[in-house]
């Protein structure tokens, strides 16, 4: 509400279906959109972004086909595919039933790193675990935030799940882990900024092997919009490709609040006009706040007003 205009967009109800990507190029065109940032039914949009593009919208979706983002989706191919393009990434399987989890524990262990887990489809971090043979069990419930587990726990606590998740596997890597916001065109990095975060903070800047890294996987997929790239150092400090987000991540107002407005970026791709320096001199430090602010207008809105 605190938008200068916002509409609800219609669902299917009583079994009718509508064609959304119609809908929305149809919208798009009636209040003359010039770009359009897709976050819904993307692969519906997709199909059709030459229309989009006849009318004057330059569609970002993430990536150019359907195809490039189902394989970021699926993480274990998405590995395989970046270790062929030469990119450096963990080592990952992925696992359905209980055998598979145990062996491709095994498998990962013997590569003489430690393990971890996590959903093959998820987001925020739910449901990673890294494993530490023979960590009590109580940790669970008495360690703030605990992410840690005993593998021989975890199995256990797998093979009473009624529906086994689908997991991935992976090599744990010990160091920092960096979240790479980025604005890219068709393939080309254009503005980014890089995130770390620790405890309630975040601190953000430009530059770094990181974005090289990034920059990478983006000309190799020709992803294109507003996306998120993550990495985390291994022992060595050698920034290592974890996935990749083909949406915006919900911390990139962190990076606004340090001075790199990305969405303001990329719409002033979508829009054809010039992008300016979204460089940091140096990082900035970011905390999350827990005092409340007033939006007026949202309110005004809220409260049945004129915004």
């Amino acid at each position: 509400m605190a938008a200068d205009e916002y509409f609800v967009e219609p669902s299917s109800s009583a079994g009718q279906d509508f064609d959304y990507a119609e809908w929305a190029l149809n919208t798009a065109t009636a209040k003359r959109v010039g770009g359009m940032v897709a976050m819904r039914h993307r692969k519906a949009l997709i199909a059709v972004r030459d229309q989009f593009s006849v009318r004057g919208v330059r569609l970002a979706a993430g990536a150019a086909d359907a195809e490039t983002i189902d394989l970021c989706d699926h993480k274990d191919r998405f590995t395989v595919a970046m270790k062929a393009a030469g990119i450096p990434v963990t080592e990952t399987i992925a696992a359905n039933t209980i055998d598979e989890l145990k062996s491709a524990i095994a498998d990962i262990a013997a590569t003489g790193t430690e393990v971890c887990v996590k959903p093959s489809v998820g987001v925020f971090g739910r449901g990673f675990w890294h494993f530490v043979p023979g960590l009590n069990p109580f940790s669970l419930f008495s360690t703030l935030d605990c992410n840690q587990v005993d593998p021989d726990v975890y199995l256990e606590a797998y093979a009473r799940a009624e529906t086994p998740a689908k997991l991935i596997v992976m090599q744990f890597l010990p160091g920092i882990e960096s979240s790479v916001d980025c604005v890219c065109d068709n393939g080309t990095l254009v503005a980014h900024a890089v995130r770390q975060k620790s405890s309630d903070r975040q601190t953000v800047f430009t530059g770094g092997r990181e974005v090289e890294v990034a920059r990478a996987v983006i000309a190799e997929l020709k992803l294109d919009g507003l996306i998120n790239v993550q990495t985390k150092a291994d022992a060595a400090g050698n920034p290592v490709l974890l996935e990749v987000n083909t949406r915006p991540s919900g911390g990139v107002g962190f990076s606004a609040a340090a001075g790199v407005n990305l969405p303001l970026a990329c719409a002033r791709m979508l829009l054809g006009e010039r992008i300016g320096d979204t460089s940091l001199a140096s990082p900035v430090v970011i905390r999350r706040s827990d005092a409340t602010y007033a939006l007026p207008r949202a309110t005004a809105a809220l409260n049945g007003w004129a915004a």
